[in-house]
């Protein structure tokens, strides 16, 4: 995993080794050479509004995309580290959205995926027509369990179906209000 570490008086790109959840990994500059440690957080996914006109700029410049999910002003979505086991409710239900693979590259690490307006309409669909209740009947912690599903691994139980209801209604309002305002967005995906 490679990891930009703003405010850590440490230029440039790091690999962290190790494994996500909050636990802590070894800064490495490179896989041989440890340069101390770092807390780090995990994978996280979300979802910035751009115009259509946006998207294209970051398309042509990476780094406009960048701007775009700095603006703070900017309608978002962040769903946290739930994104995975979001995913496995809309694949067992048979849903045509893919939050993680969906979208196009914006740059070269494939960490900035570009969703354009007409996809956003789309998703918008798909996700209004599938309520939480229905995602429920397929939540299963014992296979979320075993399929190894992030960020629970293999410890998911019968309480974290309340995370995955939290952060998929607001994944399907910001793509109700995205696709009413006819804009497309920007998929990150921080590790």
């Amino acid at each position: 995993m490679v990891q930009r570490l703003a405010g850590t008086g440490l230029a440039g790109d790091r690999l962290l080794a190790g494994s996500g959840g909050g636990r802590r990994g070894k800064l490495l500059l490179d896989p041989v050479n440890v340069v101390g440690e770092w807390w780090f957080m995990g994978m996280t996914l979300s979802f910035t509004r751009v115009t259509p006109e946006q998207l294209e700029l970051a398309f042509e410049d990476p780094e406009r995309a960048l701007e775009y999910l700095e603006d703070e002003e900017r309608p978002y979505c962040f769903l946290e580290k739930s994104w995975a086991g979001i995913q496995f409710l809309l694949d067992a239900a048979g849903v045509g959205v893919d939050v993680y693979e969906d979208g196009d590259a914006i740059d070269e690490e494939c960490t900035l995926f570009g969703w354009s307006d007409s996809m956003v309409a789309a998703t918008a669909k798909a996700l209004g027509a599938t309520p939480f209740e229905v995602l429920a009947g397929f939540y299963d912690p014992q296979r979320l369990s075993e399929k190894d599903v992030y960020p629970m691994r293999h410890l998911w139980d019968a309480d974290d179906i309340g995370y995955l209801r939290d952060n998929y209604g607001d994944l399907a309002r910001f793509f109700e209000e995205t696709a009413a305002a006819g804009d497309a967005a920007i998929r990150n995906f921080s590790f």
